[in-house]
């Protein structure tokens, strides 16, 4: 059964029973498990009928079972989601009949009297419309809002006024984030014109019922509803200001900051809460007060600072009387950070005097840095969470991270007073600790943390602290206080986490021979039972690795190999702990050991990729931790790349990995195929000569097309197919050539993946016999034509380019031309290959093999000059600019993904120089990525190449060639001259002829 036929706006009261029957039947299967697959199935072919989202709409509001109606409400959102925009993907999209049915009644349906969850849903539904269609497609919205605000403001229907607001200030939201432009300006305008004066009666309104509460006369049912309200107005004045303050509000600026000044000043006790975890809406209003004035101070100093004493002295009331509840988190947080933003602009000057600084040190910053019992309960009972939000960034929000920041920002104004007042706090803070290690270890810790925090000036995420802090010696407190806990046999394992994280933090800062003492002592630490200390060790070691393979420190490699096979061992070990059994920081560590070690590892390959294999089977039926299972494959990458150097250790790698790669791959394990792909293509690469018979018969499966129709599997095919035909190209019979040609079309047709089948193009090119593919060049070549004509991107020039060149280079310019014939190759040569090759898209290395290749054409092409003397000066033009334009430095990226950094929110444990590149269908091994090379590396200087050639081939034309270097410019032809001299040893006169 499905529902035919258009249909008109919506109406609530009528709906037909046979419809309604329909649509219940459907949405109540999908609450079944054994009638969900069915129905879904059903409502995706009824959805694209005309009329269908209208019907289901009506659905949700009308009387009825409410989990159908629930389902419906959902789906109906969902439908939004998907086909209200245009897609890339050809989904059907809704008709501009049905949008428009939408955009009349979504509103009134919303105010409409429902249940909460079905309002939720259409309130999202609203949000994500305006966001493709406010305020050019659905200029109503808003004005509809503000009718219901001013119509619920006139009821006292504060219930409706909040869920009008909500939805109000989440589609005012998305417009603090948009660049200023014209257009944001002339809907800015528009905005403001509907909402400036509603909005401002509504802040009078809501001020008026919060001076009603405070009296008590008459009472309100629901203060909660007053300060929500207050709460929503605040959002949305804080995105009508975020880009300027609207003349309309300036002269009321007095009157709104008083109101916010009046809120900071309010009571806990007007709206008590039971819970000491969750804020109550009068906590969330001053969090978002509090963020809406860090905008202002920081913005327009003009506007509000005169208001400055007043607010700074409520923000610091509020932070010295809050108590450490969980409650009061996000308003300390809010509180420290606006604080912080003030320290970094003019009025940094309110902390100059020195009892203020004690006392905001003393009295706020510390506190609350110190460790609470929340996070000591998460570091014994759930140590992977305190993990994630001590290290991995969960914690950029809290207490601890933003009094750290603060103290950061007042480094950066005062280093003397806040290093000397931190100091002399930690030197007392330790001394508390000494009087009863076994009571006063958070004194230690919060030591340790400050310590931390002003030991440093300058950090980066690869290489810990650069700069450090002269006023702190950082190497004194390492030796009395941290290197303690780490030796000590019955330290306390949060000091041990904390000495471990200060030794990360600076450890190039150590003395080199103490960074060797303290290797043992860090190998015995990944032996200890807390899933914290040995991550943390593990992390430990990784880091100090990376700086030595980084060459960041004064250790040379030879002082880090007689420890790698007891590491080696160690974090082998660890991995046999049932809580760490997934640890990626140990598997982290092990792979930049790998990388470290090199040709050490030869002697222990075989015990290595064994362990790695053993838990290779692990992860390919428990795939809990992708971060781990990515550092499992890249760490067998490195240990291939680091030793194939020898021909026994390569072999060993070939036949313990080889069976289980055939496993991964028969049984068709798609999000370890990927990586096995990179694996294989690096084996095959790193075999100077005939490959083994076991990568051999792999290769007629990867050229079944089965396997490249999914995209995660393209890149890393792709390289394997150009590291086999690199090693056999010409061993390639007709049929197989035929296959990799049949691919290469294929990925033409993608505008994502043509690149790579340019790869596989060169790789012929470059490896195989000219019989074996002369006869299929044009059949190549045309519909890469037309797909330039139908859909030409920047990439795909930037691939077709460079393996033209590379036929040019490797069968001369005639050859290309003699395939195109002369008009095809002139039109060719304007309209793409000139035009582009001088972008700054193109690579540095392919701007060279495309230059040496237009040199030969200029050079080689008999009569090119007489002939078609236009074209001919056009090279010549494209080749010398070229040489004059400034080189960028080139990227190494040949998967043609975009590399994306997992953030750190300015922690400096995981975001490092060698984060392996993410991507939603494809994640690159670092240690196991292509290396880059030079199809013309005969080729190293590429003027030398011109100038030389040029001199040979003026003999043919006397005195044209010079007459082309005086077009472009004066002095040219003699700059060219003295490097043909330099080049060749000839005087420069005898350039040309």
């Amino acid at each position: 059964r499905r529902v035919h036929g258009e249909f008109g706006a919506i109406d609530r009261a009528q709906m037909d029973p046979q419809v309604h029957q329909f649509l219940f039947e459907q949405f109540s299967k999908t609450l079944n498990p054994t009638t969900q697959q069915q129905a879904t199935q059903v409502l995706e072919q009824t959805k694209q009928n005309a009329g269908f989202i209208q019907l289901l709409v009506q659905f949700v509001v009308v009387d009825g079972e409410f989990y159908a109606r629930q389902a419906a409400a959902l789906y109906f959102k969902n439908l939004v989601k998907g086909h209200w925009a245009p897609t890339a993907d050809g989904l059907f999209r809704l008709s501009e009949e049905d949008k428009n049915a939408v955009r009349t009644d979504i509103v009134n349906l919303m105010c409409s009297d429902m249940h909460e969850m079905l309002r939720r849903q259409i309130s999202t539904a609203i949000q994500l419309i305006a966001t493709h269609d406010f305020p050019s497609a659905w200029p109503t919205l808003l004005p509809e809002l503000v009718s219901k605000m001013d119509s619920y403001s006139q009821q006292s229907n504060l219930p409706m006024i909040v869920h009008v607001l909500e939805v109000t200030q989440n589609l005012l939201r998305g417009f603090r984030y948009r660049a200023m432009t014209a257009q944001l300006v002339t809907e800015l305008e528009f905005i403001l014109e509907q909402i400036q004066n509603p909005l401002l009666l509504l802040f009078q309104m809501t001020h008026n019922l919060i001076e009603q509460l405070q009296s008590g006369t008459p009472p309100l049912p629901n203060p909660t509803e007053v300060f929500t309200i207050a709460t929503s107005l605040t959002k949305i004045f804080h995105s009508l200001c975020f880009h300027d303050i609207p003349p309309f509000y300036v002269p009321h600026l007095d009157t709104i900051i008083n109101m916010f000044h009046n809120y900071l000043c309010l009571p806990d006790t007007l709206l008590p809460s039971e819970s000491e975890l969750e804020q109550t809406a009068l906590d969330s209003l001053r969090v978002k007060i509090v963020d809406l004035m860090e905008l202002f101070f920081a913005k327009y100093e003009e506007d509000v600072g005169r208001f400055l004493e007043t607010i700074v002295g409520d923000v610091w009331n509020m932070l010295t009387c809050v108590p450490t509840t969980q409650r009061y988190d996000a308003l300390t947080i809010a509180s420290l950070v606006f604080l912080t933003t003030m320290c970094r602009t003019v009025h940094a000057t309110i902390f100059a005097n020195p009892d203020t600084m004690k006392g905001i040190l003393e009295r706020v910053v510390l506190p609350n840095m110190r460790i609470r019992g929340p996070d000591i309960t998460r570091f014994i009972e759930d140590p992977q969470d305190y993990i994630r939000h001590d290290v991995e960034g969960a914690d950029c929000f809290s207490r601890r991270y933003a009094a750290a920041g603060f103290i950061r920002a007042l480094m950066t104004k005062f280093s003397l007073p806040v290093s000397t007042i931190c100091f002399e706090n930690s030197q007392l803070l330790l001394q508390e600790y000494i009087a009863n290690p076994q009571s006063g270890w958070p004194a230690k810790d919060l030591a340790v943390v400050v310590m931390t925090t002003i030991g440093a000036q300058q950090s980066s995420a690869a290489f810990g602290a650069t700069t450090i802090n002269p006023l702190v010696d950082v190497f004194a407190f390492f030796t009395q206080h941290v290197a303690p806990e780490l030796q000590a046999e019955g330290a306390h394992d949060l000091l041990r986490a904390d000495a471990l994280k200060f030794t990360t933090a600076f450890r190039n800062q150590l003395p080199p021979a103490a960074v060797l003492e303290l290797m043992p002592t860090l190998i015995r630490l990944l032996s200890s039972p807390n899933l914290v200390v040995h991550s943390y060790a593990a992390h430990s070691i990784e880091r100090v690795l990376f700086s030595v393979h980084k060459q960041a420190v004064k250790i040379g490699k030879a002082d880090i190999k007689p420890l790698v096979h007891s590491l080696c061992v160690s974090l082998l070990q660890v991995l046999q702990n049932p809580e760490s059994q997934f640890n990626e920081y140990v598997m982290r560590g092990m792979t930049t050991l790998c990388a470290v070690a090199e040709d050490e590892l030869c002697p222990h390959v075989a015990e290595i990729l064994q362990h790695l294999v053993n838990k290779l089977v692990v992860v390919c039926t428990n795939m809990s931790n992708p971060m781990f299972n990515h550092y499992l494959f890249d760490c067998i990458g490195a240990v291939i790349r680091y030793t194939a150097v020898n021909v026994m250790a390569l072999t060993t790698c070939c036949n313990v990995l080889l069976p289980p790669i055939e496993s991964i791959l028969t049984n068709e394990i798609a999000e370890f195929t990927p990586y096995v792909f990179q694996l294989l293509a690096l084996l095959v690469e790193s075999h100077p000569q005939a490959l083994p018979e076991g990568l051999v018969h792999l290769l007629p499966r990867l050229v079944l097309p089965v396997l490249w129709e999914q995209r995660a599997n393209v890149p890393g095919l792709a390289r394997l197919l150009v590291a086999y035909i690199s090693k056999a190209g010409t061993q390639l019979n007709g049929d197989l050539m035929l296959k990799i040609l049949a691919i290469f079309q294929r990925l033409l047709l993608s505008r994502m993946d043509d690149h790579f089948g340019f790869q596989l193009l060169q790789a012929i090119v470059q490896n195989c016999a000219l019989e074996q593919y002369d006869a299929h060049v044009v059949g190549v070549i045309q519909p890469i034509f037309a797909r330039l004509d139908q859909s030409k991107t920047a990439k795909l020039v930037n691939a077709f380019i460079p393996w033209l060149a590379l036929l040019v280079m490797q069968h001369g310019p005639q050859y290309l031309l003699g395939k195109l014939g002369p008009i095809v190759f002139q039109n060719m040569m304007n309209r793409v290959w000139l035009p582009d090759i001088q972008k700054e898209s193109a690579s540095p290395a392919d701007r060279k093999l495309c230059t040496v290749a237009m040199v030969d054409m200029l050079c080689k092409i008999p009569n090119l000059i007489n002939d078609n003397p236009e074209l001919w000066a056009n090279i010549f033009c494209a080749v010398v600019k070229l040489f004059e334009m400034p080189e960028e430095d080139a990227q190494d990226d040949d998967t043609g993904f975009a590399v994306l950094q997992k953030p750190s929110c300015g922690q400096e444990w995981l975001e490092i120089e060698d984060t392996p590149g993410f991507s939603p269908t494809f994640n690159q091994l670092y240690y196991a990525r292509k290396l880059p090379s030079d199809p013309l590396s005969n080729v190293q200087d590429p003027k030398g190449y011109f100038v030389s050639s040029l001199s040979v081939f003026s003999r043919s034309c006397p005195g044209k060639i010079a007459q082309h270097f005086e077009t472009l410019g004066a002095g040219l032809l003699q700059q060219y001259a003295v490097h043909f001299g330099n080049v060749t040893g000839s005087p420069p006169e005898t350039f040309l002829v």
